[in-house]
This record gives structure tokens, sequence and C-alpha cells, in this order.
């Protein structure tokens, strides 16, 4: 055998070796969680559910996980907020219409209807929400399609005229549709246009304009605005004014008829209707909704906490790379008020056990249902999806050198000042999505580069 003697040089070497290996702590450090609030039951008041929000944000951070809260969550959110909204709510009607054209593709109508009337009546609580007729036009479609081959054709004429209704500008082709099918739906369409059309005309109550008008789903406008031709009969008119709030009405229209609307925009956020109603154990909206926050937030886990029924507060975790909620953890927050901070601070750090540090639930810890929750009672998650984007102040760092005294018409604005507002989000790479920069008019033409720092 031949020793080496340990000459400084391998010394070296063998350190930097040592020291290029991972160990445990070094290798996989905690992982990452939102906190995008707690869901209220109706009894908390919004400072109530905030203060909670920061003891549940503290308990994460002793329990030394990487916390991503506030205006970086807000940003992270900000450029998926529609997405989310989509998918929480028009996700089951989608899958339902899909199964119902597949179904009827393959020359089972019967069945198909089942789909696509289960597919209509999911629709009937999501019409708030959508941005888009064209789901709606293919679910009554392929319900005319189906009852029409059927021989129901009187089905079939009611189906086509909710088409028309909605997409006035729609015709089948002969190319694609047999010449019956043409006929009935060329028949129904001229019946619907003939008649005279009615008007609406939207504004809101305290005059704020700019708010987007959807008309079945269409955005026709923003207010005030008048919306003409509307085919007689059922509509659904939406008011968006983002943070100002929301207002939605379903309106029978009658033939010739010119209606002015009122809209009282009101900070809804996620809440449908004006009762709050707690979504079920076995939620497939909660589900929906920490699936796409976890996807949009860009990290390894999203806390779920909320107050249920009786007014104990719960809290679990859901795993965005394993696609399970974990076990929840409850205490009863107001058997003791003066040391509520405290409670959900050991009820936090006691969930953050339930997960590894790859971001999974332990096996042991999953859980089969969610948590009972008013999914609408989330002002902190409410503000994220449906707040203006806040302003971002950067710091600027001249590059090059610097101008000629002698050129300069006014001197520069100092470093720190707001020079950008993000108006997509950052995404979970931390770049923007969009960012539009306010530009002064007055000022003078300069040429030059600007670094823009954003944490």
């Amino acid at each position: 055998m031949i020793a080496l003697r340990p000459t400084p040089l391998r010394l070296a070497a063998l350190l930097a070796l040592v020291l290029a290996i991972p160990t445990p702590s070094l290798a996989s450090g905690q992982p990452s969680v939102a906190v995008v609030g707690v869901h209220g039951d109706g009894d908390q008041s919004e400072e109530d559910l905030e203060a909670i929000t920061a003891d549940v944000v503290a308990g994460f951070k002793t329990a030394g996980f990487e916390v991503i809260h506030g205006s970086e969550l807000r940003n992270r959110l900000a450029s998926a907020r529609e997405a989310i909204v989509d998918k929480v709510y028009l996700e089951p009607v989608r899958s339902s219409f899909d199964e119902g054209r597949l179904l009827y593709e393959k020359a089972q109508p019967e069945q198909a209807i089942v789909a696509l009337s289960r597919a209509e009546a999911q629709l009937e609580g999501a019409e708030e929400f959508l941005r888009d007729p064209r789901l709606t036009v293919g679910v009554q479609l392929y319900l005319g399609l189906c009852h029409i081959s059927l021989g129901y054709e009187e089905e079939a004429r009611l189906a086509f005229g909710e088409v028309v209704r909605m997409d006035p500008d729609r015709i089948l082709d002969s190319l694609d549709y047999p010449p019956r099918i043409v006929d009935l739906f060329d028949s129904v369409r001229t019946e619907v246009l003939s008649r005279e059309g009615a008007s609406v005309a939207v504004e809101v109550a305290d005059g704020i304009m700019g708010a987007r008008v959807f008309v079945d789903g269409r955005m026709v406008g923003t207010t005030p605005s008048v919306v003409s031709g509307l085919p007689p009969g059922f509509h659904t008119v939406l008011v968006d004014g983002g943070a100002t709030g929301r207002w939605f009405a379903e309106l029978t229209l009658f033939e010739g008829e010119y209606r002015t609307i009122s809209a009282e925009l009101e900070p809804r956020g996620l809440a449908q209707g004006s009762e709050a109603t707690f979504e079920g154990p076995r939620s497939g909206v909660a589900r929906r909704l920490y699936r796409e926050l976890a996807v949009a937030a860009g990290t390894d886990l999203v806390a779920v906490a909320a107050f249920d029924e009786v007014g104990d507060f719960r809290a679990g975790l859901y795993s965005g790379r394993s696609g399970t909620f974990s076990v929840h953890a409850t205490a009863s927050l107001a058997a003791a008020p003066g040391a509520r901070a405290a409670f959900v601070r050991q009820l936090v750090e006691r969930i953050a056990l339930y997960s590894d540090r790859g971001g999974t639930i332990k096996a042991e810890r999953v859980a089969t249902e969610t948590i009972p929750m008013v999914v609408g009672a989330n002002p902190i998650l409410n503000g994220h999806l449906f707040g203006r984007p806040e302003p971002v102040v950067v710091d600027t760092t001249p590059i090059g050198p610097e101008p000629d005294p002698d050129l300069r018409r006014k001197p520069p604005k100092a470093a720190g000042v707001v020079v950008a507002i993000i108006s997509g989000a950052l995404v979970a790479g931390g770049t923007a999505a969009a960012i539009a920069a306010g530009v002064n008019a007055n000022q003078e033409p300069t040429s030059g580069v600007l670094v823009i720092t954003v944490p």
C-alpha cells in the first residue's frame, strides 16, 4: 500500500469535496407555504380575520417555513385571478359539457341530454363569473342537436332559441350539419331576430365610470353604456368594477323594451348571492379553489384556515405537490379571547408537522375531506383576487456617464419614487407579467438605460 502524504493542496481538495456533499439540512430546507387568509363564518369582523391571519403567518415563521403572504402573494395571484375564478366555478360545467358532446358524437343522444342538462344546472350557479358565452352557447346547441335527433322538435326549437339569444350572429353550416337541422335552426333564428329588439342602459348608482358591463357573459362596453338589439327574453347583466365591487342581475326583457339599470357595486369577492353558505367537507369548490391557489402562488403548500358552523377555528394544509389536504386541528378561540394569538400559533406549529420537507402531506396525515368553510367570507383572499394592484416603489440606478449639466432642463427625480405599476402580476418565478410605466408628457425625452429591480 502506498500512503499519500497529505499535502496542503490535497487537503484543500478534500475539504472542497466534503463541503460539496449536501447535508440533509442544507439539501432540503423547509417548504414554502402561502397564507391566503381566514374564511369567517359571518360573526368575525374583517379586522379580526386580518389579525388571525397575522397569527397564522407568525406560526409558520416560527416553524421555519418560507411564508408567502401580503403584497408578494397578491402579485403572484394577480395575473391568474380570472383563470382561478373560471376554473373554480366553471370547470364542472365544462366537464359536463364535454361529456355530453362526446356522447352525442357517439350517437347516444339520451345519455348526452343527461350530461348537458347537468351542465345547464351547474351553470345557473356560476353565471356571475362567466366571461365568455361560448360555453353556454355550446351547451344549448348540443341540447338542440340531441333533441332533434330524438324527434323532439319543440325542445330543439327552445334550445336553438337560447343559442340565438346569446349569439345572434351564429349560423349552422350545411357542410357540417344535415339540411333538416340547418333548416330548423334557420327558422328559429329568423323568428327570434324578427322581433323588435330590447335595449338596456347600464350605469352605476354613484356615477362610477369605466366599470365593465357583461350581458350574457359577453363584454359589451363600460359604464355608462347602452346595449341595444337584445333579443327579447331572459338575460344576465354583470357590472364589474374591479376593487370597487360587482353587481349581478337576471332580467326578462320584453319586445321593444328600453330599461335603465342603476347598478350598486359592492365588494362581493368570491361570494355568490347575498347569503353566506357553508361549503361541506367534500366541497368541490374548496378543492378546486386551493388547487388553483397552489398553482398560482407557486408554493409547496397553502394554509387552509376557517371558522366552522359552530364558530370553532380549524386549520390545515393543502399540498400542491400531491394534490391532497391534511387533517386539520381545531381550537375554540372564544374560550380564551386573551390567549387567541397564542392558540392560533400553537395550532399552526402543530399542523406544520403534517408536511415533510418536500412539501408533501405525510401519508398518515392525509385527509379525505376539506375543512367546512364559507368560501366567499375571506377578505384577505377577496382582496388578492379582486382588489386593485398596488403601486410598486422601486429604486433606480443610473448607468453610464453623468450627462452634461448644461443640457439638463429639469433636475432628475429622486430615487425611490413610484416609477411603475405592475398591472399584471409577479408570477411564481418572480418575473413581471406586464409593466405599465407612467410617462410625464411634459418631460423632455432622454436616452439611456433604466434598471428596475423588484425584490
